[in-house]
This record gives structure tokens, C-alpha cells and sequence, in this order.
């Protein structure tokens, strides 16, 4: 059923729109939903995070960020406002937003959190009525095609002038909201300001949604969990999925922990960057076992891996080798 927001704007797919007055209420319902950042993170084309970190989020695994990336985030959120600013007095559009912690329910489990709302002005070229803004701000230039493109559907072309991952987030809150058509405003630096306008694609939106609620109803609502990557995310779910006991649990190690432990102690020795792959990959296998062991007779030769905590709270895997012989 439409939802009626007043001033002319109604959302068709809506089921809801609420605003919440506390982050924490904001954040449990958000957990509920599949919301705009997560499409781009389960289809794997998000260079900010993986599926694990949407697994992680969705069931509450926290994660701690340095006083530098709180600063960063801070200072994203207040040039958000001026963003959106800069845009109204640009293109004489009307702006309703930031909206803060806003949140549209929309079919199939999906939900957005648009930055705001545009009216075009009269007259627009391609754009009527109501809009979704989303707003953004980059250091490089170079990562954006020229101010003004149109998207009416999504093809490899659109791609050189919007990420992937920013597309994916509009697509979704285009479904969501049932509106056709948004704004993708970026801000990079102090005074270049470009706009893309992305049409509703009823094709590609419903490709998403089906993705995402077949992911979200497998690895949120049902048990299943992302394959393995090597991703700081995949390491802080498997602290979740297998938490320390007072008993510890030790079997004889399988083959492939065999394999993967012999791996990742010769990785640790060449410090690859392919590391916590293996690493993620050994702890999955391990499952709930604290330590694993196998029989090793040579010198020098690992014979069990074993699940450590580390002071600062988290954990790592220790291989033990055997001791050298004389």
C-alpha cells in the first residue's frame, strides 16, 4: 500500500516510512531489512566490505574503529548537509533532508535510508515529480564520468561513469520506495560538484532483490553463513560462530586441516597477502573444536592447531610444530 508522506510526495512500494529517535532502535530494525549498502556487499561488488560484514551487522557482531575512521565518518555525515546544499542552489530543485535516521519499508524485505527527497523544478529535462538524493563525497576525480549523465538503464557504459557499488544502493532504495527516478550527488573536494541521474530499472531492481532476499533468507534467517573469504569480517563472524568454552573440545585433525595448517604456516613465513584467506578457511573447518592435532614425527613439522585469545579480545590460530630432534 502507498505510503503518503504529505507535500505531494507518495512512495507506491511502500509499506512504511518512520523516523526513529534513537540510533539503537534505528539500528535493531535496520538488522530486520535488507538496506541500501547491503546489495552492493552480498553481490560482491563492494570495495568496502564483503557479504561477512552484512552477516556481521545483521546479527550484531560489533566492530571497533580507530579514533581516525570515527573522524572520517563524522566528518562524511556533516558534508552530507552541505552537499545537499550546494545541489538545491545549483540545479533549483527543492531538497527535503538530510533525513537522518529515516527508514522506508518497502516489498521483500527491503528498506531504505535515503539521504533525501527531491522535487524537480518545473520543467526538468527527464525527471518528474518526486526523487530519492543520495549524496557522496570522493577525493579522486577520476573515479567519476562527467556531471549530468542519465542512466535510464543500467549498461557496461554506465558503469565507467557510476560504481557499481553506489548504483546497486540506489537501485535498491528505487525499489523500495517505488519512486522513478534519483539523484546521485557527489561531492569531491572543495567545490566540484557532479550529479547522475539513475531511472528506475525494473529489470535490474528486481535481479537485486531477488539476489539479496535469497541470500537474506539462507544466511539470516535460515543458517547458512557466506563462503569463506579473507576478509577481516569473515575473521570476527568466526569468533562469533565458535566462541571460547570452559571445556575445551579436541579431536584428531582431518585431512584438509591438515592441508590448510601447512598452508598457513608456510603463508605466515612469506607473509602472502593471501594469508587470511587460509587462515578463515582453517577456522571454518575447525568448526567448534578449540584445538586440532595430528600425529607429525619430523623435526620441525606442525602437529596441531589451536585456537588462542589474543589480549585486545579477539583470537588466532596457532600451529605448534613438533620440537627438533638431536
Amino acid at each position: 500500500m502507498p505510503v503518503d508522506c504529505g507535500a505531494g510526495l507518495v512512495l507506491p512500494a511502500a509499506t512504511r516510512a518512520m523516523v526513529y529517535r534513537s540510533e539503537q532502535a534505528w539500528k535493531r530494525h535496520r538488522r530486520k531489512r535488507i538496506t541500501g549498502t547491503d546489495p552492493a556487499r552480498i553481490l560482491g561488488l563492494s570495495p568496502y566490505g564483503s557479504a561477512w560484514d552484512v552477516w556481521n551487522d545483521k546479527h550484531g557482531v560489533r566492530q571497533t574503529y580507530s579514533p581516525t575512521k570515527l573522524a572520517l565518518f563524522a566528518r562524511g555525515r556533516r558534508e552530507e548537509s552541505r552537499t545537499l546544499e550546494d545541489y538545491a542552489e545549483a540545479t533549483r530543485d527543492r531538497v527535503v533532508g538530510p533525513l537522518g535516521m529515516m527508514m522506508v519499508d518497502g516489498p521483500d524485505l527491503t528498506s531504505a535510508t535515503p539521504d533525501s527527497f527531491l522535487l524537480a523544478r518545473p520543467g526538468a529535462v527527464g525527471r518528474d515529480g518526486w526523487g530519492l538524493g543520495e549524496a557522496k563525497s570522493s577525493r579522486e576525480a577520476w573515479d567519476w564520468g562527467p556531471s549530468g549523465f542519465v542512466i535510464d538503464r543500467w549498461t557496461p557504459d554506465a558503469a565507467e561513469v557510476v560504481s557499481e557499488d553506489y548504483a546497486a544502493q540506489v537501485y535498491l532504495q528505487l525499489a523500495a520506495t517505488g519512486l522513478k527516478w534519483a539523484r546521485l550527488i557527489v561531492k569531491i573536494g572543495m567545490d566540484d560538484l557532479r550529479w547522475y541521474t539513475i531511472h528506475a530499472d525494473p529489470v535490474i531492481q528486481r535481479e537485486i532483490v531477488q539476489r539479496c532476499r535469497s541470500w537474506f533468507e539462507r544466511c539470516i534467517l535460515g543458517n547458512e553463513t557466506p563462503s569463506v573469504d579473507s576478509s577481516a569480517a569473515c575473521w570476527r563472524a568466526q569468533q562469533r560462530l565458535w566462541p571460547p568454552k570452559e571445556e575445551k573440545f579436541i579431536r584428531d585433525a582431518t585431512a584438509e586441516e591438515i592441508a590448510l595448517a601447512l598452508e598457513l604456516h608456510r603463508m605466515n613465513r612469506e607473509k602472502r597477502e593471501v594469508l587470511p584467506l587460509v587462515r578463515n578457511q582453517l577456522s571454518d573447518a575447525m568448526a567448534n573444536a578449540d584445538r586440532v592435532e595430528w600425529p607429525s614425527h619430523n623435526p620441525r613439522r606442525p602437529h596441531r592447531a589451536q585456537r588462542q585469545r589474543t589480549q585486545g579480545g579477539g583470537s588466532t590460530i596457532r600451529i605448534y610444530l613438533t620440537k627438533e630432534t638431536t
